[in-house]
């Protein structure tokens, strides 16, 4: 009787149970001004867990829910909370239609702030459209995909410039807009520099590596706050900046010239060339003797060169929080290189008449050993948002050795009053060139935002450049016929 009894409670229970959680609540949301309905709306019972979503239509339905007084809460994004308390009763359905309040809120201003890398081809693009001047920019990516190593071979490929050879036969001087580059001007980071020559006042430009350089700049046209002296254009170098994430590459390539090849080098000791004149060491009143010229530099010798190097290295990264940057760069270039030419002058011809003639036959042969070496140190120090001062120094060196041989044949004769064709005579003249060249370049320089419209940029400049050409060289031997 007592199980009977056990089992007709726990029906009845269960099926009291199952009777009070058949409550359902539906109903709809949607906008209190335009009266369309907001999907994904979240609907739900107020310190309980669980709910619904309105559908596309607004709709939603939470079912299994127990009799009693509920507070109903609808949350969505852009309108006022809903809250709404809830009676629920019974066996059947309770539907609610919920209108919800646009909530107005007015939103602060945001500023975002962006750099884009100077080294970067997007940003050499937006110079030049952005400039006031005629200006073309060559970045540091632009470099790397290319093969030159300095920054005369790199400005060959510029539109409206022409590169004009040194002394040693390599590519050295702009010449822009087909004006002599005594008319242009040379910068490193927007500040002219001091020429090495002592008879010019432009730079070689075949002296600065290219791997040194964040970007190039050409100014074709003149702006008021430039510098007068450059009616032909001027040449900006900019030199690669600390970087705002660690960088650290090595670049090393090796080659050998073809011409050496085919036929030696022609080499010369260096070691005893006298780097003062004898008026230098021992003043104007001097009378120079045969032992005071070294002439070791005139025993030609002909040997296989080394490969061409180049090797360099860039560091950069920042610290103490991101305040203080640092960039080393370093750039070693060895290079051999050399030409055979035939030179060949006209004179007129007594023995037709006058006419126009090849009178000497002259081969040249050009053996040239250059290196070049660059340093950038580039410090800056942010203070704060407002303040920042930066430091970069530059160096460069360059020094250059070429022997020369030209033989030189007379065709016609003269040279002491012969005219019988053929009795001219040969001669070969020896030459050895020695020169270095030193540049020294540094800035220091400070940004200061005091107001909103007041800027106060300063910066304190020392450049050096001094060049040495000592003791060129020169033996003529003749054989006369």
């Amino acid at each position: 009787m007592a199980n009977k009894l056990y089992t007709l409670f726990s029906f009845l229970f269960i099926a009291s149970t199952s009777f009070a959680q058949n409550v359902v609540l539906k109903g709809k949301v949607y906008d209190e001004k335009t009266k369309e309905p907001l999907a994904g709306a979240y609907v739900h019972f107020a310190h309980q867990n669980g709910g619904a979503l309105t559908d596309a239509f607004g709709q939603f339905s939470i079912t299994k829910i127990a009799a009693g007084s509920y507070e109903v809460k609808v949350k969505y994004v852009g309108y006022e909370e809903f809250e709404q308390e809830v009676v629920l009763s019974g066996n059947k359905a309770v539907e609610v239609n919920i209108a919800l309040k646009e909530k107005a809120q007015s939103l602060q201003e945001a500023k975002v702030y962006g750099r884009a890398s100077p080294e970067t081809e997007a940003s050499s693009r937006r110079s030049e459209k952005n400039a006031a001047n005629i200006t073309n920019v060559l970045s540091a990516q632009a470099m790397q995909r290319s093969p030159d190593i300095n920054a005369a071979n790199v400005l060959q490929r510029m539109s409206g410039l022409t590169i004009q050879r040194n002394g040693g036969g390599d590519e050295a001087y702009p010449i822009i807009r087909g004006l002599d580059p005594r008319y242009n001007n040379t910068l490193i980071n927007g500040i002219k520099i001091t020429s090495p020559d002592d008879k010019s006042r432009y730079v070689p430009l075949n002296i600065v590596p290219s791997d040194l350089l964040g970007s190039i700049e050409v100014h074709k046209s003149l702006l008021p706050e430039m510098e007068g002296d450059a009616i032909g254009g001027s040449v900006n170098m900019v030199m690669k900046d600390a970087p705002e994430k660690e960088i650290f590459s090595v670049l090393g390539s090796l080659g050998y010239n073809k011409i050496f090849i085919d036929r030696k080098f022609v080499n010369f000791s260096r070691k005893d060339i006298q780097q003062k004149s004898v008026i230098e060491k021992y003043g104007s009143s001097y009378t120079a003797q045969p032992d005071d010229f070294s002439r070791s530099n005139l025993d030609f010798s002909e040997t296989r060169p080394m490969p061409n190097t180049v090797a360099g290295f860039v560091y950069g990264r920042r610290f103490l929080h991101r305040k203080l940057g640092l960039l080393v760069a370093e750039n070693f270039q060895e290079q051999y290189y050399g030409s055979n030419s035939v030179f060949n002058k006209a004179a007129p011809d007594v023995h037709a008449g006058g006419a126009p003639t090849i009178s000497d036959y002259a081969n040249r042969s050009f053996s040239t050993r250059q290196l070049n070496e660059g340093l950038t140190l580039h410090l800056d120090y942010a203070l704060n948002d407002r303040n920042k001062i930066t430091l970069t120094s530059i160096t460069l060196y360059s020094a250059l050795s070429q022997a020369r041989i030209i033989t030189d044949t007379s065709i016609l004769g003269g040279n002491g009053g012969r005219t019988v064709q053929g009795t001219g005579p040969v001669s070969t003249d020896y030459t050895s060139i020695t020169s270095r060249q030193f540049l020294q370049n540094l800035k220091l320089e400070g940004k200061h935002i005091l107001s909103k419209h007041f800027l106060v940029d300063w910066a304190g400049v020392f450049s050096y450049a001094a060049k040495r050409s000592p003791d060129m060289a020169d033996l003529s031997i003749r054989l006369q016929n």
